[in-house]
Parts: C-alpha cells; sequence; structure tokens
C-alpha cells in the first residue's frame, strides 16, 4: 500500500470522527425521544419537515455502535435508545413482528407496512450492538426478527418477498443486505444458524443474481427470479457491484467457499461500465455500459474503495491506481460540505450537485468504509 493511500485513509478516518459523528450526534438526534432525524440541511441544520424512514434508525444504531467499538467515540447510550425507539414506536405488532416502513416529520407512524430492506439493517444493528456492547439481548432479537421473515414473508421460489404493495418487482438488493447482516451475525456470535443463512443467499447470488456470461450483478427480477426487463432494458447499478466484490471475499474469508471465478470479473467489469469520465461510479448502466442514470451518489464511491482493498488483498496490480483516485474523488466531489462533517449526496452528469440535503442513511457507507481502511490500510484492531 503506498503512502498516498496511507496519508488519504488518515485523513478520511480522521475526518469521520472528528467532524462527521460529532456533528450527528449533536444535531442528528432528537433528544425527546432519542430518535434521529432524516436529514440535515447542507447549512448544518436539522430538516425537521422530511418523512423519516424507519432504516434510518437501524442505520444510525449501526454506526454508532461500530463508532464505538471501533474507538472513535462513546455512545453508548444513545445508540441503545435510538434502538429502543425503533423497537417501542415502530415495530409491527399487528402482524407479530418486523419495523414499520415510514414515519411522520413527528415520529408518528405514516406507513405501516413492512420493507425486506429495512428489515435488513436490523439484523445489522443487532450484530453491530453485540460487538460494541455485548450480547444483552440482542441475539435473541435478531432470531425473533429471523422467524419472522420465514413466517411472514418467505418466498416458494427462495428468499423473501419484498413486503406490503410499494414493489411491483423483487430486488437483489434487500437480499445482499442480509447477506452483509448474516455474516456480521455469524462473527459477532459464532452462531452457525447466521452462517448458514449467509449461505442461502449466497446460492441465490449464484443462480440468479449474478450474470457469469456478462459478468454483471441484475436488480430487479419477477417473483420467481427470472429478469424483469430485457437484458438490453435490465438496471445494472455498480456500485452494487462494487459492493458484491467486497460482500463476496468476506464470505470466502468465513466460510472457505471459493469465489476467485466471480471475484475479478466483477470488478473489472465494474470499472468497464460504471466509471464516469470524471472518476466517479454512475448510479445505473446497463449490462453493456449504456448510461441508464447519469447522476453519481457518493455510496457508489464508497464501495469501489472497499472492492479496490479487497483486489489489492488479492494481488491485482491496478487495484492500487484504482483505490488512489477513488479516495481522491471522494474529498474533491463529495467533501465538500458547508458545514464540518457535513458531504454531498449526489451529482450529476455535469458535476452539479443534486441535493441541498445530507441524507444520514449515507452516513452507513462512510462509517463501513472508514472500518475496511482502518483494519486493511491503517492495520488498527
Amino acid at each position: 500500500m503506498n503512502s498516498e493511500i496511507v496519508e488519504l485513509s488518515a485523513r478520511f478516518e480522521n475526518w469521520l470522527y472528528r467532524e462527521a459523528l460529532p456533528k450527528w450526534l449533536t444535531s442528528g438526534i432528537n433528544r425527546q425521544n432519542g430518535a434521529h432525524y432524516e436529514a440535515l440541511t447542507m447549512a448544518g441544520e436539522v430538516d425537521d419537515l422530511s418523512n423519516i424512514r424507519v432504516r434510518v434508525q437501524a442505520r444510525q444504531t449501526f454506526c454508532y455502535a461500530m463508532a464505538t467499538k471501533a474507538g472513535w467515540i462513546n455512545a453508548e447510550n444513545t445508540t441503545t435508545r435510538l434502538l429502543e425507539f425503533s423497537e417501542n414506536h415502530a415495530s409491527h405488532l399487528v402482524s407479530g413482528g418486523g419495523f414499520y416502513h415510514l414515519l411522520n416529520a413527528d415520529f408518528s407512524p405514516k406507513d405501516t407496512e413492512e420493507d425486506l430492506y429495512d428489515q435488513a439493517f436490523f439484523f445489522l444493528a443487532y450484530s453491530a450492538c453485540i460487538n460494541a456492547f455485548g450480547d444483552n439481548g440482542f441475539s435473541d432479537k435478531a432470531h425473533a426478527l429471523s422467524r419472522f421473515l420465514d413466517e411472514k414473508m418467505k418466498s416458494e421460489h427462495g428468499g423473501w418477498n419484498e413486503g406490503g404493495n410499494r414493489y411491483t418487482v423483487r430486488r437483489q438488493n434487500p437480499h445482499m443486505h442480509l447477506f452483509e447482516a448474516f455474516m456480521s451475525l455469524y462473527e459477532s456470535t459464532n452462531d452457525m444458524y447466521w452462517l448458514t443463512r449467509a449461505n442461502d443467499i449466497f446460492l441465490l447470488f449464484e443462480r440468479y443474481f449474478y450474470d457469469s456470461d456478462l459478468n454483471v450483478v441484475f436488480e430487479f427480477f419477477n417473483n420467481d427470479w427470472t429478469l424483469a426487463h430485457s437484458v438490453e432494458q435490465a438496471a445494472i447499478e455498480p456500485g452494487h457491484m462494487f459492493e458484491w466484490v467486497w460482500l463476496l471475499d468476506w464470505y470466502s474469508r468465513i466460510s472457505g467457499t471459493k469465489v476467485d471465478h466471480i471475484i475479478q470479473p466483477l470488478f473489472n467489469k465494474g470499472l468497464e461500465i460504471g466509471l464516469a469520465p470524471n472518476g466517479l461510479v454512475y448510479d445505473e448502466v446497463n449490462c453493456f455500459g449504456k448510461i441508464h442514470q447519469a447522476t453519481m451518489r457518493s455510496w457508489g464511491l464508497t464501495e469501489l474503495i472497499k472492492a479496490a482493498l479487497v483486489m489489492h488483498t488479492r494481488g491485482d496490480p491496478n487495484a492500487n491506481a484504482v483505490m488512489n483516485s477513488a479516495l481522491h474523488c471522494m474529498f474533491s466531489s463529495y467533501l465538500q460540505a458547508e458545514f464540518p462533517g457535513g458531504y454531498i449526496d449526489q451529482r450529476d452528469e455535469n458535476n452539479n450537485v443534486l441535493s441541498d440535503r445530507c441524507p444520514a442513511s449515507t452516513l452507513y457507507h462512510y462509517c463501513a468504509l472508514a472500518n475496511e481502511l482502518r483494519t486493511r490500510v491503517l492495520n488498527k484492531n
């Protein structure tokens, strides 16, 4: 790893724990109920008018627990209170488990249907809390949520249904994050149950999500996992391709499963069809590189850096150059908000900023990246 990457990695870690995390802990939390706001404005003020996705509560729980474990902050009380808010005010009592999808700006329920994507992040939150604070019943809660998924959302075709009526297609994305969460739970508990669950999703990936001829990950499917659109029209999110590189490497390390035949082609294809001329990652293309959405969100770049870290470890001679460029782009394109600890979420093809808010949910990607840089580059345990 060259010295410039080490320097940029340290700079990113310092930005996260000296600026971003303190800002969100100060401004992002509602002090009365312990819940988290959806976003901050570009002036660093609370956006108290927007509806609040329940997944934000889970993602921020994960962030603050991970950050506490890493020693960046000490936020046990804030973190556990945040999770308790979700369990007391956003859990789905009628259906016997799971969490609501959306709250009003005043934190009252707005959309009480379950969304599989939201549930995935509560598994991840429980795992992070186990790592940071000890079990304290978090493992039991994760098992209860797993039983709920099987009882109420399991699909006869494999995996789980989307939940509610807001989607006309099935998505690989929630399953990808369940894969992440199940691996994290396995590592935090040593419970083989979670590795078995992760293996189930790996089989879905091999059979349906990943096209080994085109070396891409498709996003949207019919109920039986056939593609929801033609190959030419089907959406590809390069950021998810890079995210899968990181996840598959993780899975290989804990399960012993060989994934070399997938990871290198997937990484190369992501670089081929997913990178914009300015070095950022397109939000959506097709498998032949035709641009569907020329916008570029910051989370795609975090996943590119994580994938490049994996590929460097695996001996890819181009990985260092990719990582170096992406880290520079992170600072020049996204960590340029008007207040310390803020960030730009998305740019268009002309490099214009597209949003006047900093969504809280993006912090999850920054924390995960900082943790990878910490362990793989800065060599901190």
